[in-house]
């Protein structure tokens, strides 16, 4: 599952952004709360295919998905 938000919760969150529900193929039983990057917001479905990526945030570097 996903969804867009467009409100701004966080100052320093720049919105809009997807949230999503991401479920790994080599463990369909686990699941990680991520965001949807590189993508453009009407394109995101469900069972789409993505990737890992990462962002450096402070001295943390944080797994977001993109479109495979």
């Amino acid at each position: 599952t996903f969804t867009i938000t467009r409100h701004a919760f966080l100052p320093n969150v720049a919105v809009p952004y997807c949230a999503a529900v991401i479920e790994l193929e080599e463990q369909s039983d686990l699941h990680i709360w991520s965001n949807i990057v590189n993508c453009p917001l009407e394109s995101i479905r469900i069972g789409m295919k993505v990737r890992v990526t990462f962002e450096q945030n402070a001295d943390v570097w944080v797994p977001l998905f993109e479109p495979a």
